[in-house]
Order: C-alpha cells, then sequence, then structure tokens
C-alpha cells in the first residue's frame, strides 16, 4: 500500500512540473502581444478604386487581472474628421467558448469568443484636436474580442498561441451567471 502511495505522490510531481504556471502563461501571452500586435486596417473601394471608407483600430494595451483579460485599443473611421474612440473589453477568461484565427483583408486577427455575450466592450468618444472626452461613454456586451497580429514572425505562432491562451482558461472558473426566478 505505501508503494501505491508513493507511485502516485511521485507521479503528480512529475506530471505537474512540467506545466507551466499560470503568471508564465500570461506573461508570454504579453511579450507576444508587444512583439507581435499590429493595426487591424480595413477599407473600402469603390468600383473607380478610390477609397469610400474604412476603420482603424490601433492595438494599445493588453492586461491580466487575475482571470481577467483587458484589452485596450484605438479605434477610428478613415474618413473622419479626427475624431476616435478609445475602446476597453475586459472578460473573464473563464468564460472562454472558443479561440480561432481567421484571415479578412490579409489580416490574420485571434477571435476570442465567449459563452453568450460576456465580453464587457467600453468605448470613450474622443478628438483628435482635443485632450478632452466629448463626454459619450457607451457600454455594451458583445460576445467576442479580436485583435490583430503579425503571424509571420515566428515558426508555428498561431498554435502555439492558441495552445497558451487554452492553457490559460484552465486556471480560470465562469463567471457566475445571475439566474432568473422562471
Amino acid at each position: 500500500m505505501k508503494n501505491v502511495i508513493l507511485f502516485f505522490y511521485l507521479f503528480g510531481i512529475s506530471v505537474t512540473g512540467f506545466a507551466q504556471s499560470k503568471a508564465e502563461t500570461t506573461n508570454w501571452i504579453l511579450s507576444k502581444f508587444k512583439k507581435w500586435k499590429v493595426n487591424d486596417t480595413r477599407i473600402g473601394y469603390s468600383e473607380l478604386g478610390t477609397v469610400i471608407g474604412g476603420t482603424s483600430e490601433i492595438p494599445l494595451s493588453l492586461s491580466f487581472i487575475n482571470c481577467n483579460m483587458v484589452f485596450r485599443s484605438k479605434f477610428s473611421y478613415i474618413t473622419s474628421s479626427g475624431s476616435y474612440e478609445e475602446i476597453t473589453y475586459s472578460f473573464n477568461f473563464g468564460d472562454v467558448d472558443k479561440i480561432e484565427w481567421i484571415n479578412i483583408y490579409n489580416n490574420d486577427l485571434l477571435i476570442i469568443s465567449t459563452k453568450k455575450n460576456l465580453v464587457k466592450c467600453t468605448s470613450v468618444s474622443k478628438s483628435k484636436y482635443s485632450f478632452e472626452e466629448s463626454g459619450e461613454t457607451s457600454t455594451k456586451y458583445i460576445d467576442r474580442c479580436i485583435i490583430a497580429f503579425d503571424t509571420n514572425g515566428e515558426d508555428d505562432f498561431k498554435s502555439r498561441l492558441i495552445k497558451a491562451l487554452n492553457h490559460l482558461t484552465t486556471y480560470c472558473f465562469p463567471s457566475k451567471q445571475k439566474k432568473e426566478v422562471f
């Protein structure tokens, strides 16, 4: 009996000794964000080839606070007169349902989807010509967060980042949902 207990004790140490900690995982993800984040620019063209509109989202920061991921970006319309929005996406990593890559207009976009609309999206309208906020702040809940990356800089970057993000979900519990009476 002592041999069986000793075996499971040593086996447990050997298995957990190779897994990355939550801190190591978040630090690795943050280092890759700083190194490979790119602007997500999407431009629409007319039949004559002139620009008729588009959007640009510039990533500002990414952070992890306990199990919450917070992504901040600057969003603007290409044809706007200098106004833009600072957008903050925040959500509990335990609520992540799916992590995948898509390619739109030659941009590799990481899509982190949650169960239901659990990504809190807060935007603050600002002006390029004034450091004051316009006073318009809006908050809505959406079902995904999208971050653009340059995926050509490292071998197998896409699968390694998804593996790290999936590993991070193992440390986090889903947020408690309010239950309806009926």
